[in-house]
């Protein structure tokens, strides 16, 4: 749900990256290419455990996690949007 550069950003404030959009790539991996495909509904292609599993085992564990954390946000802020409608 939140743009890619505040995935960026939340990368760098949690430590995972050590500079700004080092894994650009993983966010981009997550929601471009689906995104175009299936607009709202791509979040049921690679938002899951085994997406983190596969990143970790291609691009390490650093990358795992902002895989895992990018997921997190996504629910988080989709949670948040519902409640605001009720």
């Amino acid at each position: 749900m939140p743009p890619r550069h505040i995935h960026n950003l939340l990368d760098l404030m949690l430590g995972i990256s050590r500079y700004y959009g080092e894994f650009d790539f993983v966010h981009r991996l997550l929601d471009s290419p689906w995104t175009k495909l299936f607009g709202k509904q791509h979040r049921r292609i690679l938002h899951d455990e085994n997406a983190v599993k596969l990143i970790t085992a291609m691009f390490g564990v650093r990358a795992g996690m902002a895989a895992w954390w990018h997921i997190y946000f996504d629910k988080l802020f989709m949670t948040l949007k519902l409640r605001q409608k009720k």
